[in-house]
């Protein structure tokens, strides 16, 4: 259905001083003509010289044989016609009370910019910029003396590059805040109000990509494989040589079947470290301060494995005997438990051969101290919350264990293709603003 909104001003349906018909009218007659259907008109006032234009633009149209009574609706509500917030307002609440959003996929409304107060043709620009018209058009009639071979007398205002604008700076934050299912639903209404047809071309493919990012931070790593894979074979895509291979580091790194792996591997563990910053940067501190002891444990689980063939999730008794005699004798006294991460990280330091192992014995008191808050808060047995400062003092320490125990991971960690940077280059040629620095 194609509704037709207009305010009703003092120059309809007829104005007095040319003896012609006024916008409401006019446009009423050249919509259809070319190609504009209109199911409904919605006739708008504010009072009672408003109202009273409103009902005699009634009966004009119906005379005309233009529609019939049940087409034409009258909106009425005292109001001052020159205030911007209240007929704004007002005119917000009418569209989204009788179209409301996600109800009506197939409404259209049009809007007459021509007639009634400023703030009464201000209010169908604000309309379009909130994406409410329903991709309707604002349409402008000129004063018949005015209208010349370069002047018509009906002509389309199109302001959704205003909204447009805002939706993608909107798209931008999210997208740096790590908030992908948010950029998913911006991207999406991008595509639906945009007047660019360079942007419909790549809609799709920068909602594949979102949606690709998403799945991975998720570690839906098989989704974001399927997602970008999709995006691979889209033609005519317009990429940079940065974006591009931006792009296909993204897709190598998916590809790598380690990162499925059940056990701890240096890629997994690149792949562990870096959700951490990216539920920093979410401020989700909670799930932050637990992955980090997930990836503390796993750097420890890898370390023992590959240096000393133990499995040290099992309980103490089923390992020692595997480790050097030196080692085991710190163990003796756990042979009938799960030995607690703080012992593993002391004998691993304090035992190493390795002065850079050995010097991350300094960093055990913060480790005590961060699993003490998180002992006490929402990510493990209590209910404090979890502070940015706490995640803050633990993230450094967690890029130099993970280099320093796992030394295969530094060409991972130097070059992991998820980083806001490496995002950015692909996002960009699909239509994201530049990044600022």
């Amino acid at each position: 259905m194609t509704i037709f909104l207009s305010f009703a001003g003092h120059r309809d349906p007829v104005a007095d001083d040319t003896n012609e018909e006024g916008s409401i009218v006019t446009l009423c007659r050249w919509l259809p003509e070319h190609g504009y259907r209109i199911d409904q008109v919605w006739l708008l006032s504010t009072n009672s010289a408003g109202q009273k234009y409103a009902q005699n633009t009634r009966h004009w149209l119906m005379t005309e044989g233009l529609f019939t009574a049940e087409q034409i609706l009258l909106f009425h509500r005292e109001a001052d016609p020159v205030d911007y917030e209240g007929v704004t307002q007002w005119t917000f609440d009418l569209v989204q009370k009788h179209l409301p959003a996600g109800h009506c996929k197939n409404e259209m409304v049009h809007f007459n910019a021509a007639s009634g107060t400023p703030p009464m043709k201000v209010s169908g620009f604000l309309l379009s910029v909130a994406g409410l018209l329903k991709g309707g058009k604002i349409w402008t009639v000129r004063n018949p003396q005015h209208v010349t071979e370069h002047h018509k007398r009906v002509s389309v205002q199109d302001v959704r590059f205003i909204g447009e604008y805002l939706l993608r700076e909107r798209l931008a934050e999210a997208v740096a805040g790590n908030q992908f299912q948010t950029a998913i639903a911006l991207a999406q209404e991008w595509g639906r109000i945009t007047i660019h047809d360079a942007v419909r071309r790549t809609n799709t493919a920068l909602r594949g990509v979102l949606q690709a990012y998403r799945a991975w931070d998720l570690t839906d790593f098989a989704a974001a494989r399927r997602y970008l894979t999709q995006v691979e074979r889209m033609d005519s895509l317009p990429w940079t040589l940065e974006g591009r291979n931006a792009f296909d580091r993204q897709r190598r790194w998916l590809n790598n079947t380690a990162l499925e792996s059940a056990e701890e591997n240096p890629l997994n563990l690149v792949e562990l470290y870096y959700s951490i910053e990216r539920y920093f940067e979410q401020e989700r501190y909670a799930d932050a301060l637990a992955r980090s002891r997930r990836l503390i444990e796993g750097l420890l689980y890898y370390c023992y494995h590959v240096k000393y063939q133990v499995n040290v999730r099992r309980m103490a008794k089923s390992w020692i005997s595997q480790l050097p005699q030196t080692m085991a004798q710190r163990f003796r006294n756990d042979a009938e438990r799960y030995v607690p991460l703080l012992l593993l990280v002391q004998a691993l330091t304090e035992e190493s051969s390795d002065m850079s192992v050995r010097e991350l014995g300094s960093d055990i008191d913060t480790f005590k101290e961060l699993m003490d808050v998180r002992n006490q808060s929402l990510a493990a047995h209590g209910m404090q919350p979890v502070t940015r400062e706490d995640i803050a003092r633990v993230r450094p320490i967690l890029r130099k264990w993970v280099r320093t125990l796992v030394p295969e991971t530094r060409d991972y960690l130097k070059h992991y293709p998820l980083t806001p940077a490496m995002r950015h280059r692909v996002l960009q040629d699909l239509g994201l603003p530049p990044r600022r620095e």
